[in-house]
């Protein structure tokens, strides 16, 4: 499976629309092959971001970052079953 993530829009949004077509992609797989999938994520720069955040599925207030509970499910469910994530070109602790 192969996203875009728009680099210019808010956290939160971006790990919402990750989370959701990560989760009917792995929905249709298990159905599909009759068993659960593993997970191993890819992600290249703010995709690492993006990745990493839905894994710790942080619990916060701001709106640029919240994730709905549904989601948040979603993520939680999605992170079980997540053998590895890795990333390249990540901003991990920021950008000058």
């Amino acid at each position: 499976m192969l996203t875009h993530r728009n680099g210019s829009a808010y956290l939160g949004p971006q790990t919402t629309e990750a989370v959701n077509q990560i989760y009917e992609l792995y929905q249709h797989l298990s159905e599909t092959l009759g068993e659960e999938p593993q997970i191993v994520l890819l992600a290249h720069s703010m995709g690492g971001l993006v990745s990493r955040y839905f894994l710790s599925n942080p619990e916060v207030e701001d709106e640029a970052f919240l994730l709905n509970d549904e989601t948040r499910a979603k993520a939680d469910f999605l992170r079980d079953r997540t053998l590895y994530l890795v990333t390249l070109s990540t901003p991990h602790t920021g950008s000058l």
